[in-house]
């Protein structure tokens, strides 16, 4: 009987082994998506695309808007968020300027791009300033930001020695914005970006919208400078210091067929401030392509995936907010502050920004870049806007208003009173263009 026992149990010892085990693996092969996605940084979950669910509320439902035929304007109510992700650790929280000066502390983060960029960054900036958190430690021969004057670029400083710039960078490549700066970047020939950032530097940049048939371009043109631009980046960053480099989706366009592109819609804007036009911009959600990435970030993703550069994510979550438009027309850009989607945006980038800088993928401050030595902070300022020949400001044609080589007519200094860099710029125009310095 002693050995009968231990006979008896045995089968039965390894049944529930069995059980057990086969329980586990049950439960790890058809795991939930949540299972799945926690096993995931939150820097990798937060460009996801299942991650980027985001239910919006309108202070008054019922104001929604103001369109019609005869009115342009549409009212942009206040918006209410919350972004929905599978794991509550990675959850993003209302934009908070504090957080984010505190996080970034001691960087410079550049938008660059097309008007998708500026309008974001410009926002962000007065964001930032409305709460009392813009700062003027750098001496500057700027008595204001030239980004806003119509000059292709200008940065803002603000406090814990973070700065933030607007630059129409790489922007297009369509037959008719052929323009230097768009092809020289990172190039390690001339390139306007390199050695003026640093890699613990942040540049989000996009392009996309210029590529239509209004401006001769095509999405080829698009792949091609989004192709040629990161090649030119990765072979930059063995050769010189370079910015870490994040892709920012296009935004929703809430035009009839999704996307802005031919001269039906020029018509339309031309001539419905004259006749009696239905203005109205459209609810895309039912489009395939545009609900989904949008022909643009279709044909760009595959290309920024395939160099391992980062992606902003932000089309999805404008899809619904076809009524947050300036007006009836214009079915691209958006209302600011939170009566759009940049608010929201800026808490996206804040969270992917701090998850970043947890897991490495944002590489910490250099040593002179010290609290003690001020962020390193002048030095930084005139590599960006005032150095004679090595800041970016002087090795691009920053004179160019809509990308034009001349005198933009909203600057109205004198040649004399202006920095250097826009001095080099107007002396070039002048060679160029002749009567490039008339306002």
């Amino acid at each position: 009987m002693k050995y009968q026992r231990p006979v008896f149990l045995l089968p039965l010892a390894l049944v529930f082994l069995l059980i057990d085990w086969n329980t586990s693996t049950t439960s790890v092969s058809n795991g939930s998506s949540s299972e799945k996605t926690s096993s995931l940084s939150c820097f990798e979950q937060l460009q996801g695309a299942e991650n980027q669910g985001v239910q919006w509320q309108t202070e008054n439902e019922n104001a929604t808007s103001n369109g019609g035929k005869k009115s342009l304007a549409y009212s942009c109510p206040k918006l209410y968020w919350e972004h929905d992700t599978h794991d509550s650790t990675c959850q993003v929280n209302s934009f908070d300027p504090r957080s984010f000066l505190s996080t970034f502390r001691g960087r410079t983060l550049v938008f660059a791009g097309d008007s998708l960029s500026a309008h974001p960054c410009k926002d962000l900036q007065d964001t930032l300033k409305g709460s009392g958190y813009d700062s003027s430690q750098v001496n500057t021969s700027y008595s204001s930001d030239p980004f806003r004057k119509g000059i292709l670029h200008g940065c803002q400083e603000f406090e814990n020695g973070v700065l933030i710039c607007c630059s129409w960078l790489a922007f297009s490549n369509a037959k008719k914005e052929r323009y230097w700066a768009n092809i020289k970047l990172f190039s390690a020939i001339n390139g306007i970006a390199l050695n003026v950032l640093d890699p613990s530097d942040l540049m989000i940049w996009n392009t996309g919208l210029h590529h239509t048939s209004h401006y001769s371009g095509t999405i080829g043109d698009m792949t091609w400078l989004v192709n040629n631009t990161l090649s030119d980046w990765k072979t930059s960053k063995s050769l010189a210091s370079v910015p870490t480099l994040w892709w920012k989706e296009c935004y929703a366009q809430h035009f009839k067929n999704g996307h802005w592109d031919s001269w039906s819609d020029v018509q339309r804007y031309k001539t419905a401030k004259y006749k009696n036009l239905k203005r109205q911009c459209y609810d895309i959600s039912k489009l395939s392509v545009e609900n989904e990435t949008g022909i643009y970030n279709e044909a760009a993703e595959p290309v920024v995936r395939s160099f391992g550069v980062p992606i902003l994510r932000v089309h999805k979550a404008s899809i619904p907010l076809h009524r947050q438009h300036f007006n009836a027309i214009d079915c691209t850009h958006f209302c600011l502050g939170k009566h759009g989607p940049y608010d929201h945006d800026h808490a996206l980038m804040t969270k992917l920004i701090e998850a970043a800088i947890a897991g490495g993928n944002l590489p910490a401050l250099p040593k002179e870049r010290s609290e003690k030595n001020q962020f390193d902070l002048q030095h930084r300022w005139d590599l960006l806007m005032e150095h004679p020949t090595d800041s970016l400001m002087a090795k691009m044609d920053v004179c160019a208003k809509s990308k034009k080589s001349k005198r933009p007519p909203s600057w109205k200094a004198e040649k004399d009173g202006l920095p250097p860099p826009l001095k080099k710029c107007l002396r070039h125009s002048e060679k160029v263009h002749g009567g490039g310095l008339k306002s």
